[in-house]
């Protein structure tokens, strides 16, 4: 399966390496009959980007900083989940009273005491959380189609789109936590699919800039095709084999729910260090 790169040169985000010629833009494969799986906002959907404003989604590239919460913080997109801009689908539009959000169904948002859930299962009367750490309930909701698929990643898997606070993960359940055997297991999609980033998020933190990234024909990214393959197979199976895999897997993300709070621990040290290095050089050249 051919892969295609997106390069942050500048603009919008091309399939190209900075200083090479510009290849068609990818993918473009039969946008309207695709049936890979859709997780993500249209290309029309705004995010604030720091020191720039509202732009919409189709020209947010690797690398931008944009706001994620209602407390003013900003954090680099770092990969898009799902990028395809000449995709039209169906998205599920979400209406308060002083705002509309477009996105997937199996997309999570925010209601007022933080829990996430599936768009698709926001009801009317519902509050959402905002930008402004404000709330409003909501007042429709409806069903139409808007071209181009984006799904960009940030550290803390927030993001504010059309002044809306979103998580930036979908649930791969018609609920907002995973079951298994029937039974409800609590573990919220949130927390799991920021836990199985963390690897990805490490990576783009201390490793590589992550200003460009490869993407399936879908426009898939590859860090996420193989792993959402995966889910969606093992949610297919009987109780059996979803439990016997499942159980050391959820094991395993509480080990890096752990290693990922003792990176940040880390990351908290190393620049305390940092600055008390500055200045003290600064304090011995006074």
């Amino acid at each position: 399966m051919p892969n295609y790169t997106f390069a942050g040169c500048g603009g919008e985000a091309r399939s190209v390496v900075c200083g090479e010629p510009e290849p068609t833009e990818a993918p473009t494969e039969n946008p309207a009959n695709q049936t890979g799986p859709i997780f993500c906002f249209p290309a029309d959907a705004t995010c604030n980007v720091e020191g720039v404003g509202n732009v919409p989604m189709k020209n947010i590239k690797l690398g931008d900083k944009v706001l994620v919460d209602g407390t003013n913080n900003y954090e680099p997109v770092y990969s898009f989940g799902h990028r395809n801009p000449s995709q039209t689908v169906e998205f599920l539009k979400i209406s308060t009273v002083s705002h509309q959000i477009a996105l997937s169904g199996d997309h999570m948002v925010f209601l007022e005491e933080g829990k996430s859930i599936p768009a698709s299962h926001v009801k009317v009367g519902d509050t959402l959380q905002l930008a402004k750490n404000g709330n409003e309930q909501v007042i429709n909701t409806e069903r139409i189609k808007k071209k181009g698929v984006f799904a960009p990643f940030t550290s803390s898997g927030t993001i504010i789109v059309d002044g809306v606070k979103a998580s930036t993960f979908v649930a791969f359940q018609d609920s907002d936590t995973l079951i298994l055997s029937g039974l409800d297991t609590g573990i919220s999609y949130q927390f799991i699919a920021h836990t199985f980033e963390m690897p990805h998020r490490l990576w783009c933190r201390h490793l590589s800039a992550c200003l460009e990234e490869n993407y399936t024909t879908d426009g898939i990214s590859t860090w996420v095709a193989l792993p959402h393959a995966f889910s969606r197979w093992l949610l297919k199976q009987n109780d059996f084999v979803i439990t016997v895999i499942s159980l050391p897997l959820l094991l395993l993300f509480g080990i890096f729910g752990n290693l990922q709070s003792l990176s940040l621990l880390l990351t908290v040290l190393i620049t305390t260090w940092r600055l008390r290095a500055t200045l003290s050089l600064y304090v011995k050249s006074a």
